[in-house]
């Protein structure tokens, strides 16, 4: 059994200890309180891979916030891996700026914040896996009236009897997991400012989440921020 203080402890799991922690997710009793893990305040290969918490403000820009923090993640970890520095922060307005009809058109997306080997991910274990190595998942959930007083403590969950009309749909970056009351759930970075949430942070029950999916970028981007 995995113990809390390794849980706790550990700057990046070993793959005996990622299937373990899986494992015992999704075995714990309904009545033991959940672990939690998540790259918030957990440094890989020491150092902290999450970029700032973006704010879109008004704008429906949040495929190109996600987008362009999961890359920044990417770029991070692999810098950590091969104890390079990491500067690059990418700049969301000019992408929108140069690709207006982006909704339309998000293989431009992927090609302005240079991503490739976009990968659809389905259950749970899968994404847990992936973020457990240090790597982003995108995802989309529905919008109710609640999302955007989610508080601190909170995990959102969506009920079509209280959409947002018109009925809107929101990208985030998945960064961690856990387990509430035997119901899986994940922790994301939200592109609606530090005062959302956990400080720009909030979670998700798993089933209130679609179209999961990887990426990767170049080690190495000419796009570089101010």
């Amino acid at each position: 059994m995995l113990s809390s203080t390794s849980l706790l402890t550990a700057q990046r799991p070993t793959q005996e200890d990622q299937a373990r922690f899986v494992h015992a997710l999704l075995t714990m009793s309904e009545a033991f309180f959940p672990h939690e893990f998540s790259w918030k305040n957990r440094a890989f290969y020491g150092r902290y891979i999450l970029p700032e918490i973006r704010h879109q403000g008004n704008k429906p820009t949040c495929l190109f916030n996600a987008m362009c923090t999961a890359a920044e993640i990417e770029m991070a970890r692999t810098a950590a891996m091969n104890y390079q520095p990491m500067y690059t922060r990418f700049d969301v307005d000019s992408f929108v700026r140069d690709y207006e009809d982006f909704a339309a058109r998000i293989e431009y997306g992927y090609q302005c914040v240079q991503i490739y080997d976009v990968q659809s991910i389905h259950t749970f274990e899968d994404v847990c896996n992936t973020i457990n190595q240090g790597r982003p998942v995108l995802g989309m959930l529905g919008l109710t009236i609640d999302f955007d007083h989610l508080p601190p403590t909170g995990i959102y969950r969506y009920y079509r009897e209280r959409r947002k009309i018109p009925e809107t749909t929101h990208e985030v970056v998945f960064i961690g997991y856990g387990l509430y009351f035997g119901e899986r759930y994940l922790v994301f970075m939200n592109s609606h400012g530090e005062r959302f949430g956990d400080r720009g942070f909030g979670r998700v029950f798993f089933s209130s989440v679609s179209d999961l999916m990887t990426l990767r970028v170049p080690s190495i981007s000419p796009f570089r921020g101010p």
